[in-house]
């Protein structure tokens, strides 16, 4: 009777113990199809993608990753060499904003010539930081297809506190064809060129299942243990 209960026991916690990746996000994917005032949208060859995701691989530290696809209007390139880079907004770019608690933001921009930079904001364009570095940060330009691809992993201590809200952004062209995209854009008519600070447009995003230590069966792992455990305990109980 009792090797039948421990069983039973055994198929009940098997059954609840759930398996890897059930019920989890492991992505979240965004398309910047918007003129930054919701005026004009563009075809679908030129639709930005930006895709939050769990990273493999996190340097050593807890966080996320970033990739992002885009069309490729070859615009001139920055003169600096590759890395942080100052005045990106002034080139081809694209912008991911995270708001978390008392108005403190991160601004993230990157490029596809390889700059990137990282600053911190607590309060309307009140910059904090400006000086951090962004692991492993990679580009790849296709000219062939113009499109260009980057992948960045963000350091969880890069973010705000508190619960999250972000927008997201590209700009290219040069002079009077400067173009400005958002994905959620600021339809505010008081507003006639465009300003990415404006925070009032920003929508919650849950980064909470996509920041990682990097081995993605942590989680699995931490059920198997627990469900040993159980067992374990279930067994003395009926031994």
């Amino acid at each position: 009777m009792k090797l039948i209960l421990l069983l039973g026991i055994f198929m009940v916690l098997l059954l609840a113990c759930p398996s890897q990746g059930q019920n989890e996000v492991t992505e979240l994917i965004f398309n910047i199809t918007s003129s930054w005032n919701g005026r004009s949208t563009v075809p679908e060859n030129e639709i930005i993608e930006v895709r939050f995701y769990a990273p493999e691989h996190t340097f050593g530290v807890r966080g996320f990753g970033i990739d992002i696809k885009a069309p490729f209007y070859d615009d001139p390139a920055p003169s600096g060499n590759p890395g942080r880079f100052d005045g990106l907004w002034d080139y081809e770019v694209v912008e991911v904003f995270i708001l978390g608690n008392d108005d403190k933001y991160v601004e993230l921009e990157f490029g596809p010539h390889g700059h990137y930079l990282v600053y911190q904001l607590e309060g309307y364009r009140n910059t904090t930081s400006t000086t951090q570095e962004l692991h492993g940060y990679s580009t790849v330009i296709n000219k062939t297809e113009k499109v260009w691809h980057a992948r960045a992993f963000i350091a969880e201590d890069q973010l705000p506190e508190g619960d999250h809200s972000f927008n997201a952004y590209a700009i290219h062209g040069v002079g009077k064809d400067r173009v400005y995209m958002a994905l959620y854009p600021n339809l505010d008519e008081s507003y006639t060129s465009p300003d990415f600070h404006v925070l009032e447009p920003f929508e919650p995003i849950d980064l909470t299942g996509l920041i990682t230590s990097g081995a993605l069966d942590s989680v699995a792992t931490n059920h198997w243990v627990q469900f040993s455990l159980l067992f374990l305990l279930a067994c003395k109980i009926f031994a």
